[in-house]
């Protein structure tokens, strides 16, 4: 018996559209992950192609990260989220994603690494990883503050709050907000950005980072807020240091303190317990429990 697909592939036309198919939340585990970097790269080979959609099925585009593979083999066996990220940016073909219900953690920053990003009305978008004692590790530290300024971007990060479609196209994190059908809404965008051509895709790590004041009052002030109200707690004083880094160090260097920031935040036994009570939250949940 051959297992089910958990990402799908079809043309429409001289567009790819390639959807995520792992429910419930459509997660990013290593399965995932392969499965997607395939497809991207079988779009990208084709010269029938001129532009790649990527859509999730179901009732959400993408929740994240698959908690379960924490701390296992899988969670760090190529492709990483990362991989699939350099290999959207750089892609000589526009890549749009097309956004509904819930854009969440590695979801969002899979979209982020996208060069255009539509999403339907009621769309919630958030990196809520400190919520479970980490930080957004697959580059959410360093292309966040590109698109929306630091000072948004610390805002969103440490809190783990979600915003809604119409605050994150004011802030840049949305292009567009889609009133009519997302998928063809899409599709328009990925032909019109195509007709454009290659050389002018925006590319989020290419960016400069936004901000306007005095850096090093700012973070000290941060670090300090952050310190007095968080003091039990490693991550929201990591993600503060990260997006430091986005403006001290090249996109590289800043990708590489985040990677290793959390390597040490998922084996800390604040994430461990963070993250048992989310499973065992789940588990309450349920119907009967």
């Amino acid at each position: 018996m051959t297992n089910p697909p958990i990402t799908t592939y079809r043309r429409h036309a001289d567009v790819a559209e390639i959807q995520l198919l792992n429910p419930p939340v459509n997660g990013l585990g290593h399965e995932v992950r392969q499965s997607l970097h395939t497809h991207l790269r079988e779009a990208l080979a084709d010269p029938q192609v001129r532009a790649i959609v990527l859509t999730g099925a179901g009732r959400m585009f993408c929740g994240g990260a698959d908690i379960r593979q924490f701390g296992t083999p899988k969670a760090t066996t190529q492709p990483m989220l990362r991989d699939i990220n350099r290999l959207i940016e750089a892609a000589g073909k526009p890549v749009i994603a097309a956004i509904h219900g819930n854009a969440l953690g590695g979801g969002l920053e899979l979209a982020m690494s996208c060069h255009y990003r539509i999403a339907a009305t009621g769309t919630r978008l958030a990196l809520p990883e400190v919520k479970l004692g980490i930080l957004p590790g697959g580059g959410g530290t360093q292309r966040l503050p590109r698109l929306v300024g630091v000072e948004t971007a610390l805002d969103l990060i440490v809190s783990g709050e979600a915003i809604d479609a119409d605050k994150a196209r004011a802030c840049g994190l949305l292009d567009s907000v889609a009133s009519g059908d997302l998928l063809d809404a899409a599709l328009s965008l990925a032909r019109a950005a195509a007709d454009e051509g290659s050389g002018s895709l925006p590319v989020t790590s290419a960016r400069q980072v936004r901000f306007d004041g005095d850096a090093p009052a700012y973070f000290e002030a941060q670090r300090a807020r952050i310190t007095q109200t968080c003091p039990s707690l490693p991550a929201p004083l990591a993600c503060l240091e990260c997006l430091e880094a986005s403006l001290t160090m090249p996109f590289e260097d800043a990708l590489m303190l985040e990677r290793a920031k959390i390597q040490v935040l998922v084996d800390s036994p604040e994430s461990r317990e963070l993250r048992r009570r989310f499973f065992a939250a789940r588990e309450a949940a349920k119907p009967g429990a």
